[in-house]
Formats: structure tokens, C-alpha cells, sequence
């Protein structure tokens, strides 16, 4: 199982992120825009309800926007695989749905 993270708005009360889940690489990305209160919500379904792990996925993507730009750079990672954390990639998930 994957997901990305990806801000999408940014602002005085206009936080907003496209959270992705992909639950095996034969299925398509399930995409929804999602609030900050919905993100952490998912993020301990995931299994980060360590704070400090979700920390790590926000400071990875704030370095993604930085780096790419609002809208394009995303933070993903593979719940499946045997790796420690989030992998940023350059990229639009968005561009994943069509």
C-alpha cells in the first residue's frame, strides 16, 4: 500500500492537502482534497499516530513545496516496503487520475 501527501492551498484558514492511497500497484490512486484535521485523521489510520512520525511526512513536504512549488511536489510513501520514512518524488498526483 502507497499514499501521497500533497499541499494543494496554503493560507490563514485555507490549508489544504490531496491525500492519495493506492492499495496495490494493480489499482488506481484514490484522491480526495483533504483539511489538516482530515490528514492527521488518516495518517494514524495508516498507522502515525506517532506524533513525531507525522512531523517527519509535514517537514518533508514543506520542503517539496519549497522545492517544486505549491502543487507539485508531493511526499510519498510505500507502507509495504521495508523503508523508514517518506520518499519525496517531483511530480502531480493529480496528473495520476486522468
Amino acid at each position: 500500500m502507497k499514499f501521497r501527501v500533497q499541499q494543494i492551498a496554503r493560507g490563514f484558514w485555507r490549508e489544504r492537502y490531496l491525500f492519495c492511497i493506492q492499495a496495490s500497484t494493480s489499482e488506481e490512486w484514490q484522491c480526495r482534497d483533504v483539511g489538516p484535521r482530515e490528514l492527521d485523521k488518516e495518517l494514524r489510520q495508516l498507522g502515525f499516530a506517532d506524533h513525531r512520525d507525522s512531523y517527519d511526512i509535514y517537514t518533508k513536504l514543506r520542503f517539496a513545496v519549497r522545492h517544486y512549488g505549491l502543487g507539485h511536489g508531493y511526499v510519498e510513501c510505500d507502507l509495504s516496503a521495508d523503508v523508514t520514512g517518506p520518499e519525496r518524488f517531483e511530480g502531480d498526483p493529480r496528473l495520476d487520475r486522468a
